[in-house]
C-alpha cells in the first residue's frame, strides 16, 4: 500500500507499507515494513527526501527440540535523492 500527498507546492509526504511471508510445512517467515518520508521536488524530475523506516520480521524453522525461532526489527532514518524520468 502506498500513498502520497503534496501539501505545499514542491513538498510532499509519502507513506508506504508492505507485508509478505512464506510458509512451507515447519518453515515459515514473514515481515512487515512501514516507511514515511518528506520529499522536496524543486523541479518535476529532481527531488530530495528524508524519512523513517521500521521493518519487523519473524523466522521459524523445525519442530521441538531442534526448533529455531527469531523475532527481530530494524528501524532508522534515511535520506537520499530522486531522479524521475
Amino acid at each position: 500500500i502506498r500513498g502520497d500527498v503534496e501539501f505545499y507546492e514542491q513538498w510532499a509526504i509519502e507513506v508506504e507499507s508492505t507485508v509478505g511471508g512464506f510458509f512451507a510445512g515447519d518453515h515459515s517467515s514473514y515481515s512487515w515494513d512501514i516507511k514515511a518520508q518528506f520529499t522536496w521536488r524543486p523541479t518535476e524530475h529532481i527531488g530530495a527526501f528524508v524519512g523513517y523506516r521500521q521493518l519487523a520480521f519473524h523466522l521459524e524453522d523445525g519442530d521441538s527440540p531442534g526448533k529455531f525461532e527469531w523475532d527481530g526489527a530494524l528501524a532508522g532514518l534515511f535520506f537520499g535523492a530522486q531522479i524521475r524520468f
